[in-house]
């Protein structure tokens, strides 16, 4: 039965208005006003936790953060990405865009772009002992705002998301009082030192093997997918890991998330990744995801001998020192 967490933010929004707004303006050139004459609003926010989940509930283990968005509707003479363009091959495609960018038009664009994002704040804060918080001096618009509830152990929150809510929330122009309620839904999520969940899948090429099959060696696992650019960056420090460390001890797995075996075999063999691959199928349709709460790829782990995840959320060098230090603890 799914667990439900309540939590309910009282908002009061108040507007200030200061000095006029700055406009990027350039003769035939995108316009863009930056809403700085509009800050000023306040958001106090009330959360409450149904306690019949949690008997217990310590609000210093909630973060919220805050993300103000940039309103890039008010510019105009931007790059167009219209058929004709969408039928260019990649590299077609990267020529025109410099040439666009490198252009009068693209610079005041991309300047004015940016002049835009870094008039946005972000905000992380942590609610007081009663749960509530508040957050200064806003501007109107939109802001993403994230709640995230983690679990502790002796009084010390652990990287476990017990549950959290991921909301637009509209900041108006004028004095307002909104009331929202944000109902968070348990999520699944592992932390260090809790046994990997087993899985029984196929290779991309059709043999069969489950997790168990690594017990008694460390296995580093990534959820990847060819659609996926991150991805794609991160397999070639994958396979560096697989070849400097690789051996009796230590092995790699890939997870394929493509829509067909096809897809990674003719990656995988094109770019000469050597570890195995398996092949989970398209992402809605899979069921060792949402074993694991994965949320996004590249997704990748390292799970112990034992079957107990020792490191998440490994990229770049962070997964070489992982893997090495593992490796090492072992030796002694």
């Amino acid at each position: 039965m799914k667990q439900w967490i309540k939590l309910t933010a009282t908002v009061a929004l108040a507007c200030t208005f200061s000095s006029a707004p700055l406009l990027v303006q350039a003769k035939g050139q995108p316009q863009v006003k930056i809403s700085t004459s509009k800050r000023g609003s306040s958001l106090q926010g009330a959360i409450q936790i149904a306690t019949q989940h949690h008997k217990t509930i310590h609000f210093k283990f909630c973060d919220i953060t805050l993300r103000e968005l940039p309103d890039y509707s008010t510019l105009s003479n931007g790059f167009v990405m219209d058929d004709a363009f969408n039928k260019l091959s990649p590299k077609e495609k990267g020529t025109v865009y410099n040439k666009w960018a490198y252009s009068p038009v693209g610079k005041k664009y991309l300047a004015a772009a940016r002049a835009l994002a870094d008039n946005c704040r972000v905000v992380d804060i942590v609610p007081n002992s009663k749960g509530q918080f508040t957050i200064p001096n806003l501007k109107s618009g939109t802001c993403n705002l994230f709640i995230r509830y983690y679990a502790s152990s002796k009084g010390v929150k652990i990287d476990k998301l017990i549950a959290q809510k991921s909301e637009k929330v509209s900041i108006p122009s004028s004095n307002a009082r909104v009331t929202k309620t944000f109902i968070l839904q348990q999520v699944i999520d592992h932390a260090v030192g809790e046994m990997a969940p087993n899985f029984a899948i196929k290779t991309i090429y059709g043999k069969k093997i489950s997790l168990k099959d690594y017990r008694g060696k460390f296995v580093l696992i990534d959820f990847w997918a060819v659609w996926c650019a991150p991805c794609r960056a991160e397999l070639p420090n994958v396979q560096a890991a697989y070849e400097q460390f690789g051996g009796k001890n230590f092995h790699v797995l890939g997870l394929s998330l493509d829509n067909d075996t096809q897809t990674p075999i003719k990656y995988v063999k094109k770019h000469k990744l050597t570890y195995t691959q398996g092949f989970l199928g398209p992402w809605k349709n899979d069921n060792v995801t949402k074993l694991y709460g994965i949320r996004g790829i590249p997704s990748i782990w390292l799970i112990g001998p034992n079957g107990k995840i020792v490191a998440k959320n490994l990229y770049g060098q962070k997964l070489h020192r992982a893997v090495k230090k593992a490796l090492a603890q072992v030796k002694k």
